[in-house]
């Protein structure tokens, strides 16, 4: 099993388009190969977001933003500043 994380910040202006885009960002995760769970978070006040993501496999979690497809899109384009994913193995602990 791995861990993905994806970081970015945005404008605080953009938090409502933002939080009404994370329904879809959800629902495209879920429908990529090799997904287990999805945990999406937002700071309203000081413009940052974070989506945890565990995968089967490294493969999985190394996955293209852009097969995210439309919904992807709109949610990184809000973004001013998007950090490369982080993927982690998780360990059997």
């Amino acid at each position: 099993m791995h861990l993905r994380i994806d970081r970015g910040t945005f404008d605080v202006a953009a938090v409502y388009t933002i939080d009404a885009l994370l329904g879809g960002v959800a629902e495209a995760l879920a429908g990529l190969p090799g997904h287990d769970h999805t945990h999406l978070g937002m700071d309203r006040v000081g413009g940052r977001s974070a989506v945890v993501t565990t995968w089967d496999t490294e493969e999985h979690a190394r996955f293209a933003r852009d097969l995210l497809g439309d919904v992807g899109a709109k949610f990184w384009a809000t973004h001013t500043a998007v950090e490369p994913p982080e993927v982690y193995f998780l360990g059997a602990g």
